[in-house]
């Protein structure tokens, strides 16, 4: 019974610990930590392999009310394990932009070393500046960079989503820059973007990776999948199913994605709560942890109970509880002449058969 009961706890408890796994798949990273986004030297984070081969980079509430003081400026270098490529991929961004001539006021851009001539020297291929609102609804406007370039052979020829940016040897600089303009009430500053090392895959899924859509030839983590978040830089968001789409009035429609982040969520909070009863109900019937009760008491032998009995009674009971008339004092007499105590060395008189002999 009581191994029963321990299988069932080590149960739930790797029950939990693999839902809480799940759930933190990414590397979380914000702009206000200071081994991000430093203004004395270019920071650099790296990504690893498999679960760990992402991270979500966004900020918290450092933009919340921005002063405009001083301009924001952080250079990032994102780097990947040798053999890896690196996906950029914008999930939101609410940066101003001037309204006239449609030039950023505030900016995210990806930049890449790219091979020029072989072995003797490099040239750098940057992203356009993106500002505005940016997410994974399509835009006609899509990122136009250099991957059909002639000297690129090895990029992987598929429809780039406007939010997405490739960096094919593993290296991938990063650059925000946010102007020294303090926001209006109606402007409001937002950044969240997902970098995900992914490897070529010419012959579709291999061991642990999954291909975003038969014939990209890029595979990324199969736990990336249906994760709510956009990894793949494909223009339709296949890693996910699906992108939101824009109604013809001009209004957003989501596909749901939110909704489904909510739920799931709440599922996961409900799911380890109703885990963490079943420990509880499990632990007390068991008997273990908290419910395993105090050790009984060892039996003890008459003869220590009846001493411990007759030390600790009232001295006036002594003598009812053990079956005896409690012992009493001898009475105090007077000391007078008469019972005065008799002295050896005096003379006594002679005794009455020497004075009345019998006849």
């Amino acid at each position: 019974m009581a191994g029963g009961c321990g299988f069932n706890v080590y149960i739930s408890i790797c029950v939990i610990f693999s839902l809480v796994g799940l759930s933190l798949s990414y590397i979380e990273l914000n702009l206000e930590n200071g081994k991000v986004c430093s203004t004395v030297r270019k920071r650099e984070v790296s990504l690893g392999e498999n679960e760990n081969s992402a991270i979500s980079l966004k900020e918290l509430r450092y933009f919340d009310k921005w002063s405009g003081a001083f301009p924001f400026y952080c250079a990032l270098t994102v780097t990947a394990p040798w053999g890896y490529g690196i996906i950029a991929v914008i999930q939101n961004l609410d940066f101003r932009q001037n309204e006239t001539t449609s030039e950023c006021i505030d900016y995210v851009q990806f930049q890449r070393q790219k091979r020029k001539l072989s072995f003797i020297s490099w040239d750098s291929v940057q992203s356009p500046k993106y500002c505005g609102i940016v997410n994974s609804i399509h835009d006609a406007d899509a990122f136009d960079g250099d991957d059909d370039d002639e000297d690129d052979h090895d990029s992987p020829k598929f429809q780039m989503a406007h939010n997405a940016f490739i960096d094919e040897k593993g290296r991938l600089d990063v650059i925000i820059s946010v102007a020294g303009q303090r926001l209006l009430p109606s402007q409001k500053l937002d950044i969240s973007i997902i970098f995900t090392a992914y490897k070529t895959c010419r012959s579709g899924d291999q061991a642990g990776l999954k291909e975003c859509h038969k014939g990209s030839g890029i595979c990324i983590w199969e736990g990336f999948f249906h994760d709510k978040n956009v990894n793949c830089p494909d223009d339709g968001c296949f890693d996910e199913g699906g992108c939101p789409v824009i109604s013809p009035g001009g209004k957003r429609q989501s596909s749901g994605l939110g909704t489904k982040v909510t739920i799931g969520a709440v599922v996961l909070i409900l799911g380890l709560l109703l885990l963490f009863m079943l420990c509880l109900f499990v632990c007390r019937r068991c008997q273990v942890l908290c419910w395993s009760g105090p050790p009984a008491p060892r039996p003890q032998r008459a003869g220590q109970q009846t001493s411990r009995v007759e030390m600790t009674a009232p001295s006036g009971n002594a003598g009812i509880l053990d079956g005896h008339s409690p012992p009493s004092a001898p009475p105090l007499l007077p000391v007078t002449s008469a019972t005065s105590p008799v002295h050896e060395d005096k003379d006594l008189p002679p005794p009455y058969e020497s004075l009345f002999p019998t006849r």
